[in-house]
């Protein structure tokens, strides 16, 4: 597509999720995927449009995987389905994963490999985001369940453990030990190191991030020694079969994907960070200014052999906000007014005045808390969280975990029933109040709100 062609058509915006360059940049090329083409056979996936984060769909792709997934239903194909996105995740998760045992490659052959393996991972990743939305809405418009509680119990049997569930149950198997021979304890402290050699990566994502290290997680032990109940009370709750299952099933599939892949890249990117900072390093660069650089930008500096590359024109005000697209198969990164004039004409807000009080859905039930709002809107924005804030997001991605677990409830713009806030949400029992659409345009940083997750309204108390 053109510029123009771009402008024309009609998008639909899947959320905001602000990230570096060479992260962003790779969503414009998730359908250069091979595996996630063969997902979908009947489908010939475009482009999508990445401009500040806001991540676009084209409307008329959206419609073709909403006629895919009803017509797989009404076929009896929708298990099909499911065994080719297994398939196909386990081939592009084994791949990426397996870099890490590489030490026949050179540092730019690492590199090159890392980012041609993170883009099929990123294929995979889209594709649950699609199928996911379009078999949720097909359940609902069918009236095949009567409430998002009966569709989770549904996915229940289906689902698998996240890493960064596993993570939350091996706090908790720590604690409960700690609670009985002290934190000082040696059973403890090899509890620690092991946690810490498997989870390092965890608070990480996008290619950004510090890690977890030996601080963070003891301040997770002794915060959940304080409390009377397990950091996390993952179960199974199994409901009986029925005719719907391969429904459920690929819900449930879709939205282990959605957060697996971002765990699988943020493992191997953090554990290549070293090998990135030394190229970057070589070419007179910090890695935070290395990951301002496309990944095509990247490949390119890498063949030429130069040591000291030409940045690209925009470089600096990428610092700021960036977007990005394809025109006519070649990666265009735009900024300033060229990306505001994308934004205003692709990205659709709604028009909200004066409100005390707005509503969302609730996705983890709770008694009405009161804090003061954070708009967090990336990393870059962390270190202005405190604990007992209310954080406000357009949605959340597995590097804002560590501020969901001090948070003292959770409001997010955008995302279903089984989208990452819901779930994590409902693992550490927080109040949670997802699809606003407006928290971020009528909140401002610092006003003293109430979150009510049992009615799902926000209540404005005072401005900060």
């Amino acid at each position: 597509m053109t510029k123009e062609e771009i402008l024309k058509a009609e998008w639909v915006v899947l959320g905001r999720w602000v990230q570096p360059t060479l992260s962003g940049c790779f969503w414009t090329h998730w359908h250069e995927s091979a595996n996630a083409q063969k997902i979908l056979p009947d489908y010939t996936p475009s482009q999508l449009v990445f401009l500040d984060g806001h991540t676009l769909v084209l409307k008329k792709d959206q419609e073709v995987v909403n006629r895919i997934i009803a017509e797989s239903y009404k076929q009896g194909t929708l298990s099909d389905l499911c065994d080719r996105f297994v398939r196909m995740g386990q081939e592009d998760e084994k791949r990426h994963l397996h870099l890490l045992e590489r030490s026949d490659l050179s540092l730019g052959e690492y590199v090159a490999e890392l980012i041609d393996s993170y883009r099929e991972i990123v294929g995979i990743w889209t594709m649950a985001i699609l199928i996911a939305i379009e078999a949720e809405g097909l359940a609902k418009s069918r009236k095949l369940i009567a409430s998002d509680d009966e569709l989770l119990r549904k996915m229940r049997r289906f689902m698998r453990t996240t890493w960064l569930e596993e993570q939350m149950q091996d706090i908790s198997r720590i604690t409960a030990v700690a609670a009985e021979k002290g934190i000082d304890d040696k059973e403890i402290q090899e509890s620690i190191n092991a946690h810490l050699k498997k989870f390092a990566w965890f608070g990480t994502h996008h290619w950004n991030g510090e890690g977890y290290d030996r601080e963070k997680l003891i301040a997770d032990i002794q915060g959940a020694l304080k409390k009377s109940v397990p950091v996390s009370s993952v179960g199974s709750i199994l409901s009986s079969l029925d005719e719907n299952d391969s429904l459920w099933r690929i819900i449930a599939l879709c939205t282990y994907w959605r957060t697996h892949c971002a765990e699988v890249t943020s493992r191997v990117v953090f554990l290549s960070r070293d090998k990135m900072t030394d190229l970057a390093r070589k070419w007179g660069m910090t890695y935070e200014e290395f990951t301002y650089l496309s990944a095509p930008e990247i490949i390119k500096i890498i063949h030429s052999g130069v040591d000291k590359p030409t940045l690209p024109a925009n470089y600096d005000e990428r610092r700021t906000a960036y977007g990005c697209y394809l025109n006519d198969g070649v990666e265009q990164v735009v900024t300033g007014e060229k990306l505001q004039e994308m934004i205003r004409t692709l990205v659709k807000t709604e028009s909200v005045g004066s409100v005390s009080e707005f509503k969302g859905v609730i996705a983890s039930k709770g008694a009405p808390v009161q804090g003061r709002a954070r708009i967090i809107l990336s990393p870059r924005d962390f270190g202005r969280f405190q604990t007992g804030d209310i954080l406000v997001v357009p949605e959340t991605t597995p590097d804002f975990v560590p501020l969901m677990k001090i948070a003292a409830a959770i409001v997010t713009e955008v995302g279903g029933i089984t989208s990452h806030a819901a779930i994590v949400s409902r693992e550490l029992k927080k109040p949670c109040i997802i699809g606003t659409k407006i928290a971020t345009q009528v909140l401002k940083d610092g006003d003293l709100v109430e979150v009510d997750a049992n009615t799902g309204i926000v209540r404005i108390l005072s401005h900060g």
